[in-house]
């Protein structure tokens, strides 16, 4: 048991902590009308964290004239205009800024399925974009919510893959390894309540 734990928090142990978690989470060609980026916090200066940035990056990725709108998912609190600057500089040369919509109160996992269910019509396609240990239970939190029409992608390359410092070591065991009791909590959340 010790060896097992041992291994499990080395990087190809979180590696394959973070496969199912992750799998089947890059789609190519996709378009969306709707574009979600779950935001991954911010930094000290209160503007975006590293999760948060990764994933706007990669939602430039399926950015053109035609999408509806992008709209950011995220918990900042009070004083969100360093953040929604940040964001609007990543963006503005790729889309309106009157495209780019703030929903900036979501506290978890459920919150931010929800604001993506009040948003998704019948019609519509979306895609969100997260951190590759967060998909599968996006996927499922979707699912349970039984919102039709969006995928869950993340970046092929992420923070998550990297092991270059000791902070960076310790983040990427707490982002994995988190995340399988919030996917039984998520489901228990969704199922019985």
């Amino acid at each position: 048991l010790f060896a097992l734990t041992a291994f499990m928090i080395t990087p190809p142990g979180i590696r394959i902590a973070l496969y199912p978690l992750a799998s089947n989470s890059v789609l190519e060609n996709t378009k969306p009308g709707e574009l979600f980026v779950l935001g991954g916090g911010y930094n000290k200066e209160r503007v975006l964290g590293i999760s948060t940035e990764e994933r706007i990056s990669h939602a430039l990725t399926y950015i053109r004239p035609d999408l509806d709108a992008v709209h950011i998912i995220d918990y900042i609190g009070i004083n969100s205009d360093s953040y929604r600057q940040r964001v609007n500089n990543l963006l503005h040369e790729h889309i309106t800024t009157q495209k780019i919509h703030f929903h900036l109160r979501s506290h978890d996992t459920v919150d931010n399925c929800a604001i993506i269910a009040s948003i998704m019509k019948s019609d519509k396609t979306g895609l969100v974009i997260t951190s590759p240990y967060h998909v599968l239970r996006t996927r499922m939190t979707l699912r349970l919510m039984d919102v039709q029409g969006v995928s869950v992608v993340s970046p092929k390359k992420s923070e998550v893959y990297s092991f270059h410092s000791w902070h960076q070591w310790k983040r990427n065991c707490h982002l994995v390894f988190r995340e399988y009791p919030a996917l039984v909590i998520d489901l228990f959340l969704l199922t019985f309540t």
